[in-house]
Order: C-alpha cells, then structure tokens, then sequence
C-alpha cells in the first residue's frame, strides 16, 4: 500500500514483525530515506534514517500524561527521547512535566476567502 504525500511513490506503508512503518525520503537530504515505526495507538515509536555520511535513529518511549493535574486531558506524550547519531547516544532526553497550552487555535479568515464565500450580490 503507497500514502500520498509529498513523499510520492517512494513512501510506503508496510507492516513488520508485527507493527505498521512508514518509509519515506528525507527532505532536502538527496537519497536519503527514513522509516517511522507506530504502537498500537498509531503513534511513532521509532524512527530510522541514512543519507550521506551517517545513520539517525529516534527512540521515542515512555508515553504517559506529563501535565499538571489541574491541566490533564486526553493528550500524552513521549516522556523519553533517545537520538542516535551513527549507534553512538548524542541526545537523551527525559521530559517529567509540561505546560502543552490550549489546544484550541484561532485562526484569521484572509479577506480573499471572506469575499469569496460571501453571497454575490446582483
């Protein structure tokens, strides 16, 4: 099965040893390909990459509720962040709270659209 993005024929989904990926190429690095790995929930767990001189990988783990208790609702994060650069750690982060914000986005209507879906007047 292809997806349609900006990833064309070269992005695939496919399921390995039981878990759905999503291969694509890299933006900007020419050649360069990644491979997303989902949980259960459809989430990125991992991702995997190679271009040029080095081989990525993320390692997204922990997933639970990190806000204040006043401020839970449905959202969880990934509580551990693991970057690999070449099999060697250069990044690992261990996020215990945050302050996500409002989900809620207001957005300005551009007045091209306004007019547009305004009724015409004869």
């Amino acid at each position: 099965m292809k997806a349609a993005n900006a990833g064309g024929d070269k992005t695939t989904v496919a399921e390995v040893a039981g878990k759905m990926t999503v291969t694509y190429p890299i933006p900007g690095v020419a050649g360069a390909m990644a491979t997303a790995t989902l949980d259960a929930k459809n989430m990125a767990e991992r991702v995997e990459g190679e271009g040029r001189q080095y081989r990525y990988g993320v390692h997204l783990c922990e997933l639970r509720r990190l806000q204040q208790p006043a401020e839970q609702d449905r959202r969880v994060l990934r509580g551990k962040i693991v970057e690999k650069r070449n099999g060697v750690t250069v990044r690992d982060l261990t996020t215990t709270e945050t302050e996500t914000g409002n989900l809620y986005v207001v957005m300005p209507v551009p007045p091209s659209v306004k007019k547009a879906a305004s009724p015409q007047s004869n």
